[in-house]
């Protein structure tokens, strides 16, 4: 990810979803925590783009049927 909040703004002009990277002291180093909100599908969509701009390789599956924010977390 890159500083100043380019790529989190990228993801979200992309997906469609409101992404915010939590930026609370408690979280190590080696850790990212984001909160999206959207559609079911526009989170999908972050979060595979997250995973993507990580280096993870992951099947990211969005189960909700509401708009309820969803919490990734990559290390």
């Amino acid at each position: 990810m890159c500083a100043g909040g380019e790529t989190i703004r990228d993801i979200c002009r992309q997906s469609g979803a409101h992404v915010e990277l939590n930026r609370d002291q408690n979280v190590s180093s080696l850790e990212r925590v984001f909160r999206i909100s959207g559609l079911p599908e526009q989170m999908q969509h972050a979060m595979r783009l997250i995973s993507e701009k990580a280096g993870i390789v992951s099947n990211v599956f969005c189960y909700a049927h509401t708009h309820t924010p969803m919490t990734l977390t990559v290390r």
